[in-house]
């Protein structure tokens, strides 16, 4: 890398890291002081592996020193949840709206499997199943979709002690994200269409939308209803343009014809809770009568109450979700993140927050730096 750009890179992150040590709460001024060496040097090498990074951390020690202390510091109980919230009391300083905030799993894969509290995962990319870890993230992005951001990262084992569920993973870093952004639309897609989750955030006031599973039961217009009747029910008469994202960057225009209908959900002490379902339907020639059709459930007491404004927020919201998916290939294929080894499963935990952190500057502050 250029000498000039890591000179612009270490200024810009010296310039945040003065800001994040007035919003400290747990974290030590050294841990703060570490945690800038650890994301300079992350951005520097574009890695979050331990040997690639030990030669650029800027401490007055030897070599073996430098990575005993770096190890132990790494090893820190608790800091993957110290630096979260820390980074999050940052963000919300700054000015940027997020309208919406896209939650999705991802995972780490570990060829080897030798490491702590391994077990073997479904492979996103192969849909195999190998050695690893769950990884959950949150990325927030604003109504016109170009300004995005990593809000929030949590590597997990279900063999890990005091372990729960996967569904209260997801509680923990929505609620967190909630105290921080109260009026942030979270957007997910079919794996979180469960009970427990709608429970918790109509009980908490929490916005959402999800794309909806084939099981799913709706009362609509007072009646139960199954899945295959939902487009029966729902006149589509609206029409919304967008575009689609390709891999390669190209984009390309389409239409879809949408309905929007007022429904309950069939869980007991929940009848009084109205929800949006949308049902889309992609205009092309050769798609058939029972093809091309998506559905979404919406939660969303503070959107006006107008059709067109409801359509519109669901459409978009969900329309930005390949943000993540984004998100997801560039930490894999520009950062080297499955090369991410550590022998302590704490350390391991610890690093994903600090590579988010590294992100948040890649995204945002050092996104015209990057270009160049």
């Amino acid at each position: 890398m250029d000498k000039r750009i890591k000179t612009q890179i270490s200024k810009k992150v010296n310039r945040k890291f003065k800001k994040m040590l007035k919003n400290r709460t747990n974290m030590s001024k050294p841990d703060v002081g570490n945690l800038r060496q650890v994301v300079l040097s992350v951005l520097k090498k574009r890695s979050p592996v331990l040997n690639r990074l030990l030669p650029k951390l800027n401490l007055k020690t030897s070599s073996k020193h430098k990575e005993k202390h770096f190890r132990r510091w790494l090893g820190k109980k608790g800091l993957d949840r110290d630096l979260g919230r820390d980074f999050l009391n940052t963000v919300k300083s700054n000015r940027m709206k997020y309208d919406y905030f896209m939650v999705d799993h991802s995972d780490i894969i570990k060829k080897y499997g030798k490491m702590e509290f391994i077990k073997r995962i479904r492979d996103g990319s192969t849909g195999e199943l190998a050695n690893g870890y769950h990884v959950l993230n949150v990325m927030g992005v604003d109504s016109t979709g170009e300004n995005m951001l990593p809000v929030y990262t949590d590597l997990y084992s279900v063999k890990e002690e005091n372990f729960k569920s996967n569904n209260q993973k997801v509680i923990d870093g929505v609620e967190l994200l909630h105290d921080h952004f109260s009026r942030g639309i979270f957007v997910m897609d079919r794996e979180f269409d469960r009970n427990v989750l709608y429970e918790h955030f109509m009980n908490n006031g929490i916005q959402f939308i999800t794309r909806l599973k084939s099981q799913r039961h709706l009362f609509i217009d007072g009646e139960e209803t199954k899945f295959k009747d939902w487009r029966k029910k729902t006149k589509l008469t609206d029409i919304i343009k967008g575009y689609k994202v390709h891999r390669n960057g190209k984009k390309k225009r389409i239409k879809f014809r949408a309905g929007l209908k007022r429904v309950k959900l069939n869980i007991e002490g929940y009848e009084d809770k109205t929800l949006y379902l949308l049902v889309m339907k992609k205009v092309k020639r050769g798609i058939t009568r029972s093809q091309g059709f998506s559905y979404y459930l919406a939660y969303l007491p503070h959107i006006p109450d107008e059709e067109s404004t409801v359509i519109k927020t669901i459409s978009r919201g969900y329309g930005y979700r390949w943000r993540i998916e984004e998100y997801h290939r560039f930490i894999k294929q520009e950062y080297d993140y499955e090369a991410m080894q550590f022998g302590r499963y704490q350390a391991l935990k610890n690093m994903n927050v600090i590579l988010l952190i590294a992100m948040y500057f890649v995204f945002r502050g050092l996104k015209n730096i990057f270009i160049t």
